[in-house]
């Protein structure tokens, strides 16, 4: 249907703006989940 094509195309649209900005929101979350972590290994 015209509103299939239409989700799937705002979808894909949205997936290539995201890559960069998904590895930068990865990066920090796993940098502070290490912060948080390293204070209970020591």
């Amino acid at each position: 249907s015209v509103t299939d094509t239409h989700r799937s195309d705002r979808s894909s649209s949205s997936m290539h703006l995201l890559p960069d900005n998904n590895m930068q929101v990865y990066c920090s979350i796993s940098l502070l989940s290490l912060l948080r972590l390293i204070p209970s290994i020591s």
